[in-house]
């Protein structure tokens, strides 16, 4: 409870990332103007008729360096991080999205884009941010509320969107290291800024390269850490400006990475309370840092990009072009037994894992292409419009293998049904046009609307392959299902071909009326949807639909921005309806087995209150000053209709609180003290499960970062501290499972930039 109250008082007193710098000398007081492109436009934050954060690649310096996704979402007010402990996590947006329960293998709610493409795709390991689109970055936003009309598909909660750095005008470098003791992390950064005058080209190269070699969470089996990790990451950007109207922005990039499953973090325990304790086991009684396994829960993804924009200044109005290509692959091994020889294994898996190496392999490989074009131009001062055009396709082949099958504990021969590999390939073409139009129509009021619409052609084979179909055996295609057709089709069974259209019309009307300089008033109303898609394994059991329908979500929102005492302030309610809300539910089929399936629940309603603050103060000569920010997000929701209603939205806790404060003082010649914390908390909501039956709360926790440094523009030294107090915290509870965090980390880091890079 005094955690709560303290970062609740830090969180209203502070409050919202929104990329705030520090007072400049002589100033007691400052606002800064922060830039985002939330409306496809730069203009700033203050600007903009919806709740909009941003913060820069200066601010997550300050705080420490923000390695992924999830250090970010844990400074970002109001967005809600579904920690599964692996790379197959994602964010949610105002109830927007939820656990894995609810949107395993449908799109992503949250619309995640990278200098303006969206990057979003597959079943794995693609429905967020991966280190290496943090990489390098200039600045992250995100935009809450439906974003369908300038966004298109996925936006059904808002925007996240990660902006590159661009090459500078200046020569420079840097070069940085951190490292870990405790776990023998180390982490290399090395960034190249070259400009090139005579040919009004600048390039910038960036190389990361991540190895630990130890961890918190140890096999007691093997006597080993489970948590290790290794990233390797180049970028090029490229700038080429050929005429004063003509610029041309290209960044190419690759990584390659190795982490680990969510089992490494994941302990037996029975959360859902309406269930008897025996359908899940004993609880785990090695702690939350321990495990039994005596196989690999290893996971490698590896990621290519090309992104490039064309921005030309025509005579009628700005012309941009946006082409990305991308690439992923993810290889996903893990234990299902979660034991091994000496072990007691839980209940339910041992009839079937009696060799104790029971696995399941996970295979996604991905591609993403797109090309839009927008042209934006004015009439006159008071109206401003664009239009625009997008063409995405995406392929996505997906198998999982279970392996380790037995016919029983005495007859250790695999089993020819239940070692099975499942395929799923995808294919999708989206097409969309929009428009936008603003006019002041007053020196005080501005009217904005847009719409967009979309068409969506989905293609679904789905199919399994078993070790051994009566005499046939399987085995070969089993262990290499994608190419079964081509070496034996008689042993694909169960196959479901299935293909649709999805079609969506997604408008949005704003308006802001300044009621004075520095106190400004805004509403909304948008439309956000997500495509809809098929249940594979509808072909093995008839209450199973072949497809689901798309989610819409219409949302209102009212607030206001404003400054007071050297502070920016933004206060907005909202509410959010959905209709065919995608939950994913279970079936016993003829041949009793469960098996998952998307279901569209019926209408629901999410509604909450946004409160944001950013700002900074100068102490006087020589004392220094600070700059703050934080914010407080409250959240609940509810199923209106259909056989769910009445069952709580999941996904999102009920309050959620975030809280960064920098400090900046003078030392000697141009040296600098520079400390910082932040804070994330949360209280309250409701992780689901396939019964929708709303039992398993999520976990309360407080988690506290610090970061204590000198430099002087150039040289930098920091001790960094994660999870500062060393909370024990669960990051995402299922019925089954609880998730749990990283014990403190403390991290040493030392820089050195120059030219360009310095600061």
């Amino acid at each position: 409870m005094r955690y709560l109250l303290c970062g609740a008082a830090a969180a209203a007193l502070l409050a919202g990332p929104a990329a705030a710098q520090a007072p400049a000398s002589g100033e007691e007081a400052m606002v800064s103007e922060v830039v985002v492109t939330a409306r496809r436009k730069e203009e700033k934050v203050q600007d903009v008729p919806a709740a909009v954060t941003g913060i820069s690649a200066e601010q997550m310096k300050d705080l420490g360096g923000l390695k992924d996704i999830k250090d970010l979402s844990y400074i970002l007010p109001g967005l809600s991080f579904v920690d599964t402990g692996n790379i197959n996590a994602e964010n949610n947006i105002r109830g927007a999205g939820a656990g894995t329960a609810r949107t395993a293998g449908v799109d992503s709610p949250i619309a995640v884009l990278r200098d303006g493409a969206s990057i979003t795709g597959g079943v794995i390991g693609g429905r967020t941010f991966t280190r290496l689109d943090l990489f390098d970055v200039e600045r992250v936003e995100v935009t809450r509320g439906p974003q369908g009309a300038l966004y298109g598909v996925n936006a059904v909660g808002g925007v996240m969107q990660a902006i590159s750095q661009r090459p500078k005008s200046e020569f420079g470098g840097s070069l940085g290291a951190v490292y870990s003791p405790e776990i023998e992390r180390r982490q290399i950064d090395a960034i190249l800024n070259v400009p090139v005058p005579a040919a009004n080209l600048g390039l910038r190269l960036g190389v990361q390269d991540v190895q630990r070699e130890d961890g918190f969470f140890r096999n007691v089996y093997t006597g080993k850490a489970g948590d290790l990790e290794e990233f390797r990451a180049v970028r090029l950007a490229a700038e080429w400006n050929p005429l004063d109207s003509l610029r041309v922005f290209m960044v190419v990039d690759q990584s390659d990475e190795l982490s680990t499953s969510n089992q490494v973090k994941s302990v037996n325990a029975n959360n859902d309370k309406s269930l008897a304790a025996t359908a899940f086991g004993p609880p785990d009684i090695d702690g939350p840092y321990a495990y039994a396994a005596n196989t690999t829960n290893d996971v490698n993804r590896n990621v290519s990009s090309f992104n490039t924009q064309v921005e030309w200044d025509t005579p009628i109005g700005k012309l941009t072009s946006v082409t990305m290509l991308r690439k992923r692959t993810t290889l996903f091994s893990q234990e299902n037994d979660q034991s091994a020889p000496g072990y007691a294994s839980p209940p339910f898996p041992a009839a079937t894992c009696a060799t104790r190496v029971c696995s399941t392999l996970f295979a996604d490989e991905t591609e993403l292409a797109s090309q839009e074009l927008r042209l934006a131009g004015d009439f006159g001062d008071a109206v401003t419009w664009m239009l625009g055009a997008n063409l995405s396709g995406k392929q996505s082949d997906f198998f999982t293998i279970l392996d380790g099958r037995t016919t029983s504990a005495v007859n250790l021969a695999p089993s020819p049904t239940a070692n099975i590999a499942s395929v799923s390939k995808e294919e999708e073409l989206q097409k969309g046009v929009f428009g936008v139009l603003s006019w002041q129509a007053t020196d005080a009021l501005t009217l904005d609307g847009a719409v967009r619409y979309n068409n969506a052609e989905k293609k679904n084979d789905a199919y399994t392959v078993a070790r051994q179909l009566g005499a046939l055996s399987c085995v070969a295609n089993y262990v290499d299902p994608l190419r079964v057709f081509a070496a034996n089709p008689a042993c694909v069974r169960s196959r479901a071909l299935i293909n649709d259209t999805f079609e969506n019309v997604a408008p949005s009307v704003s308006v802001k009326y300044e009621i004075a300089d520095n106190f400004r008033v805004f509403g909304s109303a948008a439309v956000g949807y997500r495509a809809g898609g098929f249940n594979g394994n509808s072909v093995l059991d008839p209450k199973i639909a072949a497809s689901y329908q798309p989610e819409k979500n219409v949302a209102f929102e009212a607030g206001a921005k404003f400054e007071l005492a050297g502070a920016f302030f933004t206060v907005t309610a909202f509410q959010n309806n959905f209709n065919d809300l995608l939950v994913t539910v279970d079936s016993i089929g003829p041949d009793a087995v469960s098996r998952n399936y998307r279901f569209n629940a019926g209408e629901a309603k999410t509604k909450g209150v946004d409160f944001e603050v950013f700002g900074g103060h100068r102490f006087g000569p020589g004392l220094g000053g600070i700059s703050y920010n934080g914010a407080i997000n409250y959240l609940t929701g509810e199923i209106d209709s259909g056989p769910y209603k009445g069952q709580k939205v999941e996904g999102s806790p009920e309050w959620t609180y975030t809280a960064a404060l920098t400090y900046r003082r003078p030392l000697v010649k141009d040296w600098r003290v520079v400390t910082s914390v932040s804070y994330r908390g949360q209280r309250g909501g409701y992780t689901n499960t396939t019964k929708i039956n709303n039992q398993v709360k999520l976990a309360d926790f407080d988690v506290f970062n610090a970061s204590v440094g000198v430099d002087n523009g150039r040289w930098r030294m920091a001790l960094e501290a994660r999870n500062l107090f060393d909370k024990t915290y669960v990051t995402l509870r299922d019925p089954t499972r609880d998730v749990y965090g990283d014990p403190r980390e403390i991290r040493l880091s030392l820089s050195y930039a120059f030219g360009s890079e310095a600061r």
